[in-house]
């Protein structure tokens, strides 16, 4: 097992990345900083599915047995929270992933009820993007969630076993996948994530592998996600391109993330089943702050906080300069 305080060097791989650093040379495991606390009668019972770091520090998150969103800040403490359960406008039914678009508006998956909703930061209801439904702009059970730099979303459309695309308004762009196990198929997408060169890499959980497409859904590559940590086989769920190239895979079967190069090499992981902190139960999702700490949500609702790789010293590549080679 991999304890996520240790910074022992846990893989050496030379490797130039297409964006990014011109090289990495080494993969350092994250150190432990702090948690955030889920601090009512229910702790340690729910659990955190979905994590969005906001810029300047703490994050919401989605508590997926609470049906409910929280909005915690750098220190900890809860700045907003809201929801219930049920089907009506601003409560949820087993939410997953959440995002922050640039204007300050939260999207959340609210996943059985095959919808997505979108708050103010401060948890008012504004609108409700789809509902059940097989034709495109409809879900059934959407899961994970990532905002584009033109300003779309993408969604885990999980048991239409598809990746779709659509403005923040619920208008359908695009769609690609369908149910199996070959190229460009899907058995339950979960975390996507956008690579500097506009790759989507999404997390197909129930192949055990993590795929990658061009901007418009064209299938690139494809990698195994293998097993570390307890040695089961591994349920990659949230997915994270960090400010180094490192792509992290969060590994809930065996309480790890794993990160590899953006061809799918592996660097490294970090985690483990323990109970103390920085040892990782269950987890879900992965996010990150402007300052390039790390955000794992987990069974047990709460949050831990990781400093980011410690490789290099590179500074967080932003939005405003990664638009170059979008469009492949």
């Amino acid at each position: 097992m991999f304890g996520a305080d240790s910074v022992a060097v846990m893989a050496i791989v030379a490797h130039s990345l297409a964006a990014g650093p011109a090289s990495i040379t080494s993969f350092v495991t994250p150190a432990f900083l702090r948690a955030l606390p889920c601090t009512d009668a229910f702790a340690g019972q729910n659990e955190v599915y979905g994590v969005a770091a906001t810029s300047g520090g703490g994050a919401f998150v989605s508590d997926y047995r609470g049906s409910r969103v929280l909005r915690y800040d750098l220190n900890g403490n809860v700045l907003a929270q809201w929801g219930a359960n049920g089907s009506g406008p601003g409560e949820f039914v087993s939410p997953h992933g959440i995002a922050v678009s640039t204007s300050g508006e939260v999207f959340v998956a609210d996943t059985d009820n095959n919808r997505i909703q979108v708050f103010t930061a401060s948890g008012s209801f504004l609108r409700q993007l789809g509902g059940w439904g097989l034709v495109p702009g409809a879900y059934r059970s959407p899961t994970y969630l990532c905002l584009t730099p033109e300003g779309t979303l993408l969604v885990s459309d999980s048991q239409n076993h598809r990746v779709q695309e659509v403005q923040l308004d619920g208008t359908p762009i695009r769609a690609w996948g369908g149910p199996g196990s070959l190229p460009g198929q899907f058995a339950g997408p979960r975390g996507i994530a956008l690579a500097l060169t506009g790759d989507v890499y999404v997390c197909d959980e129930g192949n055990r592998r993590v795929q990658v497409f061009s901007r418009t859904g064209a299938f690139v590559r494809a990698w195994s996600v293998q097993r570390f940590g307890l040695s089961f086989m591994a349920v990659p769920r949230g997915i994270l391109i960090d400010e180094l190239g490192f792509v992290q895979v969060v590994d809930r079967a065996n309480h790890c993330i794993a990160a590899y190069s953006l061809d799918g090499s592996f660097l490294g992981a970090w985690g483990d089943g323990g109970a103390t902190p920085g040892s990782l139960q269950g987890p879900n999702e992965i996010s990150t702050d402007r300052q390039g700490a790390f955000y794992v949500g987990q069974a047990g609702c709460d949050v831990q906080v990781f400093t980011r790789d410690g490789a290099t010293t590179a500074r967080r590549t932003t939005w405003g300069g990664t638009k170059t080679g979008w469009g492949r």
